[in-house]
């Protein structure tokens, strides 16, 4: 997060204010795109893409990772008042539902909540959503006044997983579920989806980041095409 900050006070001090296309590559971009996007895991994203990142859980995976990559050691145990900070730094709101959530992040299952303790305890570890995933990539990202919108192309992909083979179904997206492709598959031998192969029926989402004070907010994500 203190990256965010520094790498956004930079920004603003030289480019000045105004609408302007940005490198997708540019450290701002990926930070602010990899701090709301913790976890590749479908279970994780599928609740960032249907309710447009700003549900309770989703806010709490994130706010719980965010603290967890600043730390040098193990994290077994997360106070409430930590993760309340982080939740207010990163979405500007100061209430959420304080309860489990999975994380399926790095080596960490998720977190329990203690609610007579007012803390966060790590859950033994656990394995990851099977059946769906996402294939995404940015393509695009812009500065629009006080806003940075990052523009991403992505498929919802849900594994019918049997004995001999696996039946793989690709999506436009987790909510409207347009078939694009299905296929049988050895599930001894890895897949690699090429998102490029599908790109123009891929969906398309838009992240927006408003400027507060001297850092930027993750106001959601809008499915746009």
């Amino acid at each position: 997060m203190k990256k965010i900050l520094l790498l956004f006070l930079g920004l603003f001090m030289f480019s000045g204010c105004g609408n302007k296309n940005l490198d997708i590559h540019s450290e701002l971009v990926q930070d602010l795109y990899k701090e709301v996007n913790p976890t590749e895991d479908g279970l994780i994203l599928s609740d960032l893409y249907e309710n447009r990142g700003l549900s309770d859980n989703y806010m709490l995976v994130v706010a719980l990772s965010d603290y967890i990559r600043d730390q040098d050691v193990n994290v077994e145990v997360i106070s409430k008042e930590d993760v309340d900070r982080r939740i207010v730094s990163i979405f500007g709101k100061e209430e959420v539902k304080h309860q489990r959530t999975y994380l399926l992040f790095d080596e960490y299952c998720g977190f329990s909540y203690n609610s007579d303790l007012e803390q966060y305890e790590l859950i033994p570890g656990c394995g990851g959503d099977m059946y769906q995933n996402f294939v995404r990539e940015i393509v695009s990202a812009r500065e629009e006044g006080d806003n940075i919108i990052i523009t991403e192309k992505s498929l919802y992909v849900y594994w019918d997983w049997d004995i001999d083979y696996s039946h793989v179904t690709i999506y436009n997206n987790v909510v409207q579920k347009e078939k694009i492709d299905e296929f049988d598959h050895d599930p001894t031998v890895e897949l690699n989806i090429n998102i490029d192969d599908y790109i123009d029926r891929a969906s398309t989402y838009e992240y927006t980041f408003e400027r507060v004070d001297d850092h930027y907010i993750f106001k959601g994500v809008k499915l746009v095409d």
